[in-house]
């Protein structure tokens, strides 16, 4: 009994980052989490995270407009927590569907045992579906994005491969 408890307390300690970010995406078209910036200027946002998290992004090519097929419009920016980690959360409209992606520097992935798994194991390049939300990860250099839709989302993670 008592290592069935650890092990659920552990479990809990270090949740799934797949959960995380679909419970996230939730809260956020609930308006269950207030957006701390909305702004169409990449060059804002990018100060936004700096001083938040101290993360130095490049992301002129991944705000609002025509990428691929699709009509992207970025909404706002967040900071959370997700498994003890700070993050970034970005929230966009991809052809009218809410989108929610997650920045996270990739050291804190040891925070995500099992994405930290299926990354090591299958690439830098994940593709999931959990009840029909599309869920994909790029992990590129010191960072992770994690992003969650209904719509097709294929074309915008590839942009965060470029950050």
């Amino acid at each position: 009994v008592f290592a069935l408890t650890w092990y659920g307390m552990w479990r809990r300690q270090k949740p799934d980052l797949e959960t995380a970010v679909i419970g996230l995406q939730r809260k956020l078209a609930k308006s269950e989490l207030a957006l701390d910036l909305r702004t169409n200027s990449a060059d804002e946002v990018e100060e936004f995270l700096l001083k938040q998290l101290g993360m130095q992004v490049d992301l002129q090519h991944a705000l609002s407009g025509q990428i691929g097929l699709h009509d992207v419009k970025f909404d706002g920016a967040a900071v959370v927590t997700l498994g003890e980690v700070k993050c970034a959360c970005l929230a966009y409209r991809c052809c009218g569907s809410p989108v929610t992606v997650v920045l996270m520097q990739s050291k804190d992935l040891d925070r995500f045992p099992e994405m930290r798994d299926a990354l090591a194991k299958l690439g830098p390049r994940l593709h999931d579906e959990v009840r029909s939300t599309n869920i994909e990860v790029r992990s590129r250099g010191p960072w992770l994005a994690c992003l969650v839709g209904d719509h097709p989302i294929e074309d915008l993670a590839s942009v965060f491969e470029k950050i």
